[in-house]
């Protein structure tokens, strides 16, 4: 808390209250997780990963933090809702906060990993279903010209002139 200037504290102070025609907190969209990975939904959470970058630039480090202690911060962070965190001493409440953002970014790094991955994999997919029809429909054509070319040959191979040719090849 000691490394947060005054600014900072109080942009995270608004974390705890809805702004000015938001329906939820800061807090919430904080806790945001990733939704089905439609095109809309995809840019919406790549918009709040930018959010998130743009708040650990101006946070401290918390690479200090012992792992068993980082958990269990991330553990009551995620237990606990704005009324919750309103009725905390603010060193406790800024310092759960600043470990969610963090916590939050990496988590949302590795959705938005998973979701490219998702997003690739369907395309491929859906890339090699149509190779494979694209495949059968060109098999096909040249299925079809073999049979003419193979009828023509006949046809000409049967006939001793044109008009028989003809004849042989219509029949």
């Amino acid at each position: 808390m000691n490394q947060l200037d005054s600014k900072t504290k109080t942009e995270l102070s608004q974390f705890l209250t809805p702004a000015a025609g938001e329906p939820e907190a800061g807090w919430q969209k904080l806790k945001r997780e990733p939704k089905k990975p439609t095109n809309k939904e995809v840019r919406s959470y790549l918009e709040h990963l930018t959010w998130l970058r743009s708040w650990i630039e101006r946070l401290p480090s918390v690479a200090f933090i012992p792992a068993a202690k980082w958990r269990q911060f991330i553990l009551e962070a995620r237990a606990f809702d704005v009324a919750d965190l309103k009725r905390m001493k603010s060193a406790k409440r800024y310092t759960l906060i600043v470990i969610l953002i963090h916590s939050q970014l990496r988590r949302a790094m590795d959705d938005t990993v998973t979701i490219v991955n998702r997003k690739v994999s369907a395309l491929h997919n859906n890339a090699k279903l149509k190779l494979e029809q694209y495949c059968l429909k060109r098999t096909r054509k040249v299925d079809n010209l073999i049979g003419q070319f193979h009828d023509v040959l006949t046809a000409f191979n049967e006939g001793s002139n044109d008009t028989e040719r003809i004849k042989v090849f219509i029949t």
